[in-house]
């Protein structure tokens, strides 16, 4: 999934379900993927510069639309250090899409991510395997 900004790439986002295995992060899906999104060069006032976008997987569990990321360039690491490999809530991952498009939501923005999923499915999340439960976003 191409995510875009006013006609800009933004990130390019491999969702998964939660099952779907991680064994093949090498392979030449994901390499292709990565070395695009490591090689964007954007036009700014006529003249191109290099600009990385983030590369990453989306690992989602349909029981409550939680999300797990997994960062495949330096550009997905430094925007998910601090939550890369947790369980997100949908609200909390839609949020972190927004913020790679812009530095500040406006009131709009939050209005529809509230309007997200902000729980996890205790059940789904044990069978699934998952056990972190921090909901709270810091960027």
């Amino acid at each position: 999934m191409l995510e875009f900004n006013y006609q800009g790439p933004i990130a390019l986002v491999e969702d998964k379900h939660i099952r779907a295995s991680l064994h093949t992060l090498h392979s030449g899906r994901y390499e292709a993927g990565r070395k695009l999104c490591d090689g964007l060069h954007r036009e700014h006032n006529g003249a191109f510069r290099h600009e990385p976008i983030p590369c990453l997987i989306a690992r989602y569990n349909p029981a409550d639309w939680s999300f797990v990321v997994t960062p495949l360039n330096d550009r997905a690491r430094a925007h998910y250090s601090h939550c890369a490999g947790d369980t997100l809530t949908e609200q909390r991952f839609v949020r972190s899409l927004h913020l790679l498009r812009k530095a500040v939501l406006t009131e709009e923005d939050e209005s529809a991510i509230s309007a997200l999923n902000s729980t996890f499915d205790l059940l789904g999340d044990l069978c699934y395997g998952m056990d972190n439960k921090d909901t709270t976003w810091t960027d």
